[in-house]
């Protein structure tokens, strides 16, 4: 296949050539038009033998369809199109049939069920037996169409190595028939038998939402098919995948995309085929079987054996291992937590009314306005973190209002944590009443957000700087993005519980300050602040939020794709929308009163007042007229 490289790359349709791009190819493909007809193909002696390849690479691409649909709710827990390494095994199984002819050999995945087992759908990214690092045990009933699949306890850097930052995580089995295909003489192409239907895709059995700091308890599950199809035409086919979850807003979990690793366990063909170990050995009995997903003790590493068989808990593993190959079984123990703390120190410091550009609110009679909660009639002090929180914390803020209040918070450039120590929270969102968790972390956003405290509530607020929540939390900040979530996603309940009750017993501001600082020092990370993320950050502060990502990445010698992407983990959203929110803080910051609206538009970079109009109502849900208007 030809490429087009050098200074005059290009794609399309150049006199002759055409060059276009391709899924999963790097390079630019390049063609010459022309060739024989199709016609030509179909009919002339000289082309018989191309027609027979094109007849066995269909079958092989249809098998291969059958095969993909027994993983359906797996498959796209894949980092590349695997469907062509599907269809090249199929075409190894059918260089051995034997008894058809070259262009009409048939594909009989049940004769050689064996050659697709532990196919991994994952090339680059890290694969399942790399993440999961413990046997599993299975039971495999082709009479029934059935499986039991054990899962083993999982501990988190012990026998589960996720290698990657989601919070949460879950394990999905799937069950499916494939059948075999033939050539058909009458309509001279490759097909299933005519007992197949969509009736014999995969089914599937997943454990609950689990967090990956925490890793997963022991369970089983089971599938069960109620077809049954009418010959021995066909094989049954056991997967199992990981799929991870980020959380979204009132504890909800979304299915992370482009993520995750499965593998296909096991397949049963005609007379248990698929049974036969390469050794001939059938130690495992007839239908049952382990997942070998442990690597040799010649590469150093080893796996924990299981306590029981699959069937029977009262059976010791080693009752179905030779008498000659000696068992070693390894006990797992956590370590105690580290009672040791750091010494907090606490500083105050009064804001000066004309210096709160960091914390600026703008209020009205209706309701407040602010850049960062709590509105301004709330009140507020302000204090600086002390220095092993200073590189991560801009300042901490205690909010306290005796009557019941709304207000709104327009977009900023920081992630924020709040603790109700007292009261509570609602978020008012298209006339429904949320109410939010007495600790929990709001990610950027890009609209205004109406909130609603209850009387005598009273709030400890962390600001965090523009990339320091990274170091706080194992998990992409993106995936926070115009969310609210609480805090007992990302840590043990339980701990969460005793801090807030020490916060509630509380008696002074300093006291809470000094217990919020001890909190999050126990929480934070020995991380690395990525340099490039800080460089990007001043770069945009520096123009203002008027800087073309291109131009950006071009700065710093970095393509835009591998920017964005460490852009967003660090900071909580793109450099394209980060810049937005940089510009339009800027415009609040320089507008004052006897300033026309057309000049603060054009001294923000907007090339007309109507792209300014439509950018500030995105903002703040009001024309620039009427909120400048207001806020005077």
């Amino acid at each position: 296949m030809p490429f087009l490289e050098g200074p005059f790359a290009f794609t399309g349709t150049l006199d002759m050539f055409s060059a276009y791009r391709m899924r999963n190819v790097d390079g630019i493909v390049v063609r010459r038009k022309g060739g024989p007809s199709g016609e030509k193909v179909k009919t002339a002696d000289s082309f018989k033998n191309t027609r027979r390849t094109m007849s066995e690479f269909g079958g092989c691409s249809r098998h291969g369809s059958y095969v993909r649909r027994a993983l359906l709710q797996i498959r796209h827990l894949s980092d590349y199109n695997f469907g062509s390494d599907i269809n090249s095994l199929m075409h190894q199984i059918q260089l051995r049939d034997d008894t058809g002819e070259w262009g009409r050999r048939r594909i009989t995945l049940s004769e050689h069920a064996r050659l697709l087992e532990g196919f991994s759908t994952t090339r680059k990214a890290p694969s399942f037996d790399s993440i999961v690092r413990a046997p599993i045990y299975y039971t495999l009933d082709r009479q029934k169409r059935s499986a039991r699949v054990n899962l083993p306890e999982l501990l988190r850097d012990i026998n589960y190595f996720p290698q990657n930052n989601h919070a949460m995580f879950r394990l999905i089995v799937t069950l499916g028939i494939v059948p075999d295909v033939t050539f058909d003489v009458p309509s001279k192409e490759y097909l299933p038998p005519t007992w197949y239907s969509p009736a014999y895709n995969s089914i599937s059995a997943s454990t609950d939402w689990n967090p990956s700091l925490e890793g997963m308890a022991g369970a089983t599950l089971e599938l069960a098919m109620n077809v049954l199809p009418p010959d021995d035409s066909w094989t049954l086919m056991l997967s199992i995948g990981i799929e991870y979850g980020s959380l979204r807003q009132y504890g909800t979990i979304e299915e992370v995309t482009r993520f995750g690793a499965a593998r296909i366990m096991a397949l049963q063909g005609k007379d248990g085929a698929s049974e036969k170990r390469n050794d001939g050995d059938d130690r495992l009995g007839k239908r049952e079987g382990l997942l070998e997903d442990v690597v040799s003790p010649a590469d150093g590493e080893h796996a924990a054996e299981c306590k029981s068989a699959p069937d029977d808990p009262g059976v010791p593993v080693t009752a179905l291992l030779p008498a000659d190959e000696a068992a070693t079984q390894y006990v797992y123990t956590l370590k105690e937590a580290s009672t040791e703390t750091r010494a907090a120190s606490t500083y105050r410091y009064v804001v000066p009314a004309d210096g709160r550009e960091n914390i600026a609110c703008i209020t009205t009679t209706q309701n407040a306005v602010s850049l960062c909660e709590p509105p301004t009639d709330v009140p507020a002090a302000a204090y600086i973190p002390c220095d092993v929180l200073k590189p991560y914390v801009a300042s901490f803020m205690i909010s306290e209002e005796a009557e019941t209040k709304e207000y709104k918070v327009l977009p900023g450039t920081n992630l924020v944590i709040g603790f109700q120590y007292r009261g509570q929270l609602v978020r008012i969102q298209d006339a429904a009443v949320n109410p939010l968790s007495t600790a929990g972390i709001t990610g950027l956003h890009d609209t205004p957000r109406i909130f609603r405290n209850a009387a005598h509530t009273g709030t400890v607020l962390v600001y965090f700087k523009e990339a320091g929540a990274a170091p706080f939390f194992n998990m992409p900040l993106h995936e926070l993005f115009d969310e609210s979530v609480s805090l007992d996603n990302f840590m043990l309940r339980s701990e969460l519980l005793v801090f807030e009750e020490q916060l509630a017993e509380a008696n002074t501001d300093q006291d809470r300050i000094a217990l919020t600082e001890r909190f999050l020092i126990g929480r934070l990370r020995d991380t690395t602040p990525d340099k490039l993320v800080l460089a990007a950050l001043a770069l945009i502060h520096q123009h203002q939020g008027n800087l073309r990502i291109t131009d950006l990445a071009a700065q710093l010698n970095i393509s835009q794709g591998p920017l964005e992407k460490r852009f967003r983990q660090a900071v909580g959203t793109s450099p394209k929308k980060f810049a937005a929110l940089v510009r339009f803080r800027h415009v609040l910051k320089s507008y004052h009163a006897r300033q026309s609206l057309t000049h603060l538009a054009h001294a923000a970079g907007f090339y007309d007042q109507a792209h300014f109009i439509k950018t500030f109502k995105s903002f703040t849900g009001e024309t620039p007229d009427t909120f400048f208007t207001v806020a005077n």
